[in-house]
């Protein structure tokens, strides 16, 4: 919603008295402190309703213009501007009140917190978002950004890292808790020592030894019956020793052979796999452990860069806020203000005009801001860059500025003249009855 026009009847018989309003913004000056107060108050009523004698002509988000009188002798009435047709009983609330904005959903002390975006004409942050807003716009952007995306992608590596080091301490723990572990291990450590005594040649021929041994020992047997004496049976005494141990050894081959099947079916893995695997398991913690300890180094060495930059700043907090310190960042430069030397004042405008517009009207209807004396504290040129900045990056939402500073009126004459807001000279407001 814009205001367009606003007449203030003279209750004591004198000429009544009428605000133009710019569409983007418009400077109100030489009021007085009193006189922003009733005007503000008037502007509010002329919409919402209790006040007779001020009227108001304003047009909707979406183009329609409507027409609020409110005389004092005759009951209060909404017109349709542009049909010049009564539209009052649409804006009529069920106590009879005509209440345009209270059709919206809303009432007047709503109406001005939402409207009144500078209060008691001196402009500050209103808290920490606003300062963390205000500090981050002044920075260099495309470093700002630089660093966010390496601290996040810092931060998400070591989240990785650790999740990945934490689950491999949970599978181990649960093998840990396997009953049937250590007999699978030591089948597979069986194995392997032999594989190893084959590949270093004491195992070489055993195999073949204890078939000799067997065949020796069959062949002394059938020299003692078929030659019996004192020395067949040394000789067959003397081979059953081998023998005996070549049944030993393919006792004992088999049986670990046995174990490892039965190892290889109960954890559902070849032996070569089940190698690689404890390799594996050995090479990839040490590995996590490396890229644990590297990551939370990279991590650190990001959050030092970052908080060097950037001071305290919540790194949650500015990636959700990434667009609000874009447009911020932009405001600054369409004022044509180092943001580097900018006070404090022009910092809390900047950061209330993103903040502000950033705000979608629950009702549907972006309503006006007003400021009453925002320049307070700032410098000439300071001033020169904040109209520029509220005529220029008014979008949705139309801008009112009440101001006694002789600066801010020598710049709205020559902007006036440049026709991208409107000067309305102050003069008394008088008080509808």
């Amino acid at each position: 919603m814009r205001y367009e026009r606003l007449l203030l009847e003279n209750p004591t018989g004198g000429d009544p008295v009428s605000f133009q309003f710019h569409p983007a913004l418009t400077l109100v000056t030489d009021l007085g402190e009193a006189g922003r107060e009733v005007l503000l108050e008037q502007l509010i009523a002329s919409v919402t309703g209790g006040l007779k004698g001020a009227h108001s002509e304003i047009r909707t988000d979406r183009g329609q213009r409507f027409t609020i009188v409110r005389s004092p002798k005759a009951p209060d009435m909404v017109i349709d501007t542009d049909h010049t047709k009564e539209v009052t009983e649409r804006f009529t609330l069920p106590d009879g009140v005509v209440d345009v904005l209270g059709a919206w959903g809303m009432d007047a002390a709503m109406a001005r917190l939402e409207m009144e975006a500078v209060h008691n004409q001196v402009l500050t942050h209103r808290g920490a978002d606003d300062r963390d807003l205000d500090r981050l716009s002044r920075l260099d952007q495309e470093l700002l950004w630089e660093i966010v995306n390496e601290l996040a992608l810092t931060r998400a590596h070591a989240e990785t890292a650790e999740a990945e080091f934490l689950d491999m301490l949970a599978r181990q723990e649960a093998d840990d808790a396997d009953e049937h572990r250590t007999e699978r291990e030591d089948a597979l450590d069986a194995i392997q020592v032999q594989a190893f005594d084959r590949e270093q040649g004491r195992g070489r021929y055993r195999r073949a030894g204890a078939a000799f041994a067997m065949v020796a020992f069959v062949a002394a047997l059938w020299f003692m019956f078929t030659k019996p004496s004192t020395l067949s049976r040394g000789i067959c005494a003397a081979t059953a020793i081998p023998m005996l141990w070549a049944l030993y050894v393919l006792a004992r081959e088999a049986n670990a052979h046995r174990s490892v099947r039965a190892a290889e079916a109960e954890s559902g893995m070849s032996l070569f796999e089940a190698q690689v695997a404890r390799v594996d398991s050995i090479l990839s913690s040490g590995a996590r452990r490396r890229a644990v300890r590297e990551s939370q180094s990279a991590l650190e060495a990001a959050e030092a860069a970052w908080i060097e930059f950037t001071g305290d700043a919540d790194l949650g907090w500015v990636i959700r806020h990434k667009r609000l310190i874009q447009q911020a960042a932009a405001m600054h430069r369409i004022g044509d203000l180092d943001p580097q030397i900018a006070t404090e004042a022009f910092g809390a405008l900047v950061t209330r005009l993103a903040f502000e517009d950033a705000v979608d009207s629950p009702q549907g209807e972006q309503l006006p801001l007003f400021f009453s004396e925002p320049f307070t504290h700032m410098a000439k040129a300071e001033i020169e860059a904040a109209i520029q900045l509220l005529a220029t990056s008014a979008q949705a939402r139309q801008r009112i500025v009440m101001t006694d500073d002789p600066t801010a009126r020598s710049v709205g004459l020559r902007a006036e003249q440049q026709q991208y807001l409107g000067l309305v000279d102050g003069s008394p407001v008088p008080t509808p009855a």
